[in-house]
């Protein structure tokens, strides 16, 4: 069944500004679900404090309902969102959103990887092709394997490529060093080492200058 879907869009005000109307609405209109379209519009102070982060995410906690905050990502890193660590200490799951355009009509291919998961089995990344029209989006299916095989595979090469360093070099490295030594960007390393580490493929073995340093269980030494 089509149903209609409400929107609060008040150019200029940010979620802290609304966020009593919003609580109204929703008891008023019975809504289970709210998308706040970014995190950006919080308008609860600078993303990067983790006093902002925590007051967003409690705002979103209070509206009562089940809830999803789009995060955008950084200009000069496109595998972590901007902002405090506390965004993601307050998130139950995480996706990330990665896309390619695959043909000259350009069709795009999407995935979506859970990077965090709280009392729920990791799944697997889920594939999604989109079509386009003179319109604009004309359909969306789920994509095949040689759809996303390139978003995927540059995942797990990463993975593999930090493995396969660590157990060469029989010591902890940290996400920098570790960009420096394979030649990627940092915020991919960091991406990596993040689900390494959830899956037990890594352990983390101490903070070298702020960083955590991640090895191997059978040689993590620094």
């Amino acid at each position: 069944p089509i149903s209609n879907l409400s929107v609060m869009n008040n150019r200029g005000q940010g979620l802290v500004d609304i966020h009593d109307a919003l609580e109204d609405y929703i008891q008023k209109k019975d809504i289970k679900f709210v998308v706040l379209d970014s995190i950006s519009r919080a308008g609860a102070g600078d993303m990067k404090e983790d006093r902002v982060a925590t007051r967003t995410i409690d705002m979103m906690n209070n509206l009562g309902v089940s809830w999803l905050a789009i995060a955008h990502t950084p200009k000069y890193d496109d595998s972590v969102y901007y902002g405090s660590g506390q965004y993601e200490a307050g998130a139950d799951v995480m996706l990330r959103h990665s896309s390619a355009i695959i043909d000259d009509k350009g069709s795009i291919a999407v995935l979506l990887d859970v990077v965090k998961a709280n009392d729920m089995p990791v799944p697997k990344p889920m594939g999604l092709h989109y079509t386009f029209n003179q319109h604009g989006l004309s359909g969306i299916r789920f994509a095949t394997k040689d759809e996303t095989s390139d978003l995927i595979d540059k995942k797990a090469h990463l993975n593999d490529s930090i493995q396969e360093y660590l157990e060469e070099v029989g010591t902890a490295h940290t996400a920098t060093q570790l960009a420096t030594a394979l030649n990627v960007e940092r915020g991919n390393v960091t991406t990596a080492l993040r689900q390494l580490y959830k899956s037990g493929q890594l352990v983390a073995v101490a903070t070298v200058k702020n960083e955590k340093s991640y090895g191997l269980k059978a040689n993590a030494t620094m």
